[in-house]
């Protein structure tokens, strides 16, 4: 049994699920294809250089806990931000080992070995809530537990590891419980207002578990089509953020929670809203922005894929670190989460989006097996 398992032993015996899955896409998903899948070899070699310098700095600076920090104190860490959640920089780090085709018990360059740790530094954060795993950890948000299920999840669907079904099962469990009855979606923290900030995480996160067939949340996702819908700006093709104006960050939250639950972005609105994202008058300074539309894009298999492709290999490899110790990092200061999350999250960020290609969980079960 491995470290972690053991780590989350108390936390397993506890829970128990029926296993019971309603497939979200317009065709049944094969899982295990999709395994299979993750652990063929990327292939975008113009990203795989790049991703791997990336992965070795991520290496060099997890701490000796196992776990990852926005504020690192590591050696040569040059720009920390001020985000105090150690569970969420834990498991964007982790996604990036993920989705390069390592787990706990194998990996390429030893990784499987900081995958390992990190895993048991989340299963020290967790805490049991019935029958539901409360992975918020100390300073988490519904974020943090959403990025940690995501993690397991994708874990246990790659490696197979019966260890991590209960625990897994238990973190979406979490998700459901926390989904605020009235509105559909997740407040960031118990009483505050939902948002399509939390939205998506959680969306996605639930979208893993059930394909993991860890969770049965048929009326979750109606409830979430719901509050998807009252997010719309005008009624129109376009979302609006909190304070109720247009929003292309907003609109590529809500088309990704769109896509991932099954509902295919089409038709005119659709269209609109696609070719907005990929519009010259998107945001230039948003790490997650760029990752949500490069997700989106790549499942639409469009011409705004193949350009914006190109543009986002050529500025993302291109602003790569490619000396000294911050070699394999990204850090723009203009950012809009600089401040908050630094180099560690620009850099995580910047890897999920070259692992698209050859990783990341499909969204659209008709894209599942026609890889580009």
């Amino acid at each position: 049994m491995s470290r972690f398992a053991v780590s989350l032993l108390i936390v397993c015996v506890a829970i128990h699920t029926d296993g019971r899955i309603v497939w979200s896409a317009e065709k049944p998903l094969d899982a295990a294809g999709f395994i299979a899948r993750a652990k063929e070899p990327p292939k975008e070699p113009r990203s795989r250089s790049t991703v791997r310098q990336s992965l070795r700095w991520l290496a060099r600076h997890q701490h000796p806990d196992g776990g990852w920090s926005f504020a690192s104190a590591t050696a040569g860490f040059a720009k920390p931000g001020t985000a105090p959640s150690r569970v969420e920089a834990t498991s964007l780090a982790m996604l990036t080992l993920l989705g390069s085709g390592n787990t706990h018990q194998k990996g390429r360059d030893d990784l499987h070995l900081a995958t390992e740790k990190g895993l048991a530094f989340l299963g020290r954060q967790m805490k049991l809530d019935g029958k539901a795993v409360d992975a918020r950890g100390p300073h988490g948000d519904i974020n943090a537990h959403a990025f940690s299920t995501l993690v397991l999840c994708q874990l246990y669907l790659n490696s197979e590891d019966a260890d991590l079904k209960a625990v897994s099962a238990g973190c979406v469990q979490f998700l459901l419980q926390q989904q605020d009855p009235k509105t559909g979606g997740w407040p960031r923290k118990p009483g505050e207002r939902p948002t399509l900030a939390t939205h998506v995480w959680t969306v996605l996160a639930l979208q893993c578990g059930q394909w993991a067939k860890l969770a049965d949340a048929d009326k979750a996702r109606e409830h979430a089509e719901a509050f998807l819908a009252a997010q719309r700006f005008q009624g129109g093709a376009y979302y609006a953020d909190a304070k109720g104006k247009k929003s292309a960050l907003a609109t590529a939250q809500a088309l990704v929670c769109q896509a991932a639950l099954g509902k295919l972005v089409k038709g005119q609105l659709g269209v609109a809203g696609v070719e907005y994202l990929a519009g010259k008058d998107r945001p230039q300074h948003d790490a997650e922005y760029d990752f949500l539309v490069t997700l989106l894009l790549f499942h639409q298999s469009s011409d705004a894929w193949r350009k914006w492709n190109e543009l986002q290999l050529k500025q993302v490899i291109g602003s790569q670190q490619k000396t000294g110790l911050q070699s394999g990092s990204w850090y723009d200061v203009q950012e809009r989460q600089a401040k908050q999350r630094g180099q560690l999250y620009q850099t995580t960020m910047r890897v999920l989006c070259l692992e698209v290609y050859y990783r990341w969980m499909p969204i659209h079960g008709f894209r599942f097996k026609k890889w580009d």
